[in-house]
C-alpha cells in the first residue's frame, strides 16, 4: 500500500477581485494596492495514486486574511500561541490541482 502513498506540503496565495465596484462587496474591486489583499494559507496532505485517479486528503491553515481586521492587520495570528485546531480546514479531492 505504501507505493500508492505520496505527500505534499503547500502554500496557497491568492484572491478574487471585481472589475466594477459592488455595494454588496466593499473593497472587492481591484485597485493599485491589490498586492496587499492576497490571502495566504499553508498546509500538508497525503495523496493516494491509483494510476487512473488520485485521491487527496489535505489539512490547511489560514495564515493571512485578504482583508484587515479591527486592529488594522491582515495577519490571522500574532504568535504561534494563538494557533488553534478548530481553524484547520480539511479538504478531500480527486486529481491534482491545476493538472492538464
Amino acid at each position: 500500500m505504501f507505493w500508492l502513498l505520496e505527500g505534499a506540503i503547500f502554500l496557497d496565495v491568492g484572491n478574487v477581485w471585481l472589475l466594477r465596484e459592488d455595494d454588496n462587496r466593499p473593497l472587492a474591486q481591484i485597485s493599485k494596492d491589490f498586492w496587499k489583499q492576497f490571502a495566504v494559507g499553508t498546509g500538508f496532505g497525503v495523496r493516494f495514486d491509483f494510476s487512473y485517479f488520485i485521491l487527496r486528503f489535505d489539512l490547511g491553515y489560514p495564515v493571512r486574511n485578504n482583508y484587515y481586521d479591527e486592529d488594522g492587520s491582515y495577519w490571522r495570528y500574532r504568535s504561534f500561541n494563538e494557533l488553534v485546531i478548530r481553524d484547520l480546514n480539511f479538504n478531500l479531492a480527486i486529481g491534482y490541482p491545476f493538472n492538464n
